[in-house]
């Protein structure tokens, strides 16, 4: 059973949470999520990106797709990314041995590159401390915001094989991630 980083719950406790307060539902990927999500794109103020490197989404068609869309439609995007040297010791545990990786030194000028295009409407920031989680988060023109994390499973290679969890702006536990954010960006 797959332990979550928020207050420890386990996957029972999910689901009493989900009957009990309607905050978290899983999402089968990320790109269901975008798509469902950019469905109302001229009501997306902007976007919020976390991840240890993050390379896949310049490397994905799909991802790429998502995030020329979005600079398509002004849409203001902040990405946070890890470090080189505590990406590869965070990360040491869940590389597929068979897969080939970007490196975490190539992922940061990746994003460099990708800010110095578009600097009008991304920032790029290299956090010295891990992030928990990978994260991307809607913050709307209304006010309201949607998050959806995926939490890294130690030992486990296959990305599409983590917890996706998706929470919606009044609940706590979407504060707690958003504050992790935050804390890593400033």
């Amino acid at each position: 059973e797959r332990i979550t980083l928020i207050h420890m719950l386990n996957t029972s406790d999910i689901k009493d949470i989900k009957e009990d307060y309607s905050i978290i539902s899983p999402y089968e990927n990320i790109i269901k999520y975008f798509n469902e999500n950019m469905q109302n794109i001229h009501q997306i103020e902007s976007v919020e990106f976390c991840f240890i490197a993050g390379s896949r989404w310049l490397m994905d068609d799909e991802r790429i797709e998502i995030m020329q869309n979005l600079l398509n439609n002004r849409i203001k995007m902040r990405v946070l990314i890890c470090q080189p040297d505590v990406a590869a010791y965070f990360t040491e545990h869940m590389k597929n041995p068979n897969k080939i990786y970007v490196s975490f030194d190539n992922s940061i000028s990746m994003w460099n590159d990708f800010n110095q295009k578009n600097s009008d409407l991304v920032e790029v920031k290299v956090s010295p401390l891990p992030p928990m989680r990978n994260y991307c988060s809607f913050n709307m023109k209304n006010g309201g915001s949607s998050l959806i994390f995926t939490l890294y499973t130690y030992g486990n290679p296959y990305f599409n094989k983590n917890f996706f969890n998706h929470l919606r702006s009044d609940s706590h536990y979407f504060a707690a991630i958003k504050n992790e954010f935050d804390y890593l960006w400033n």
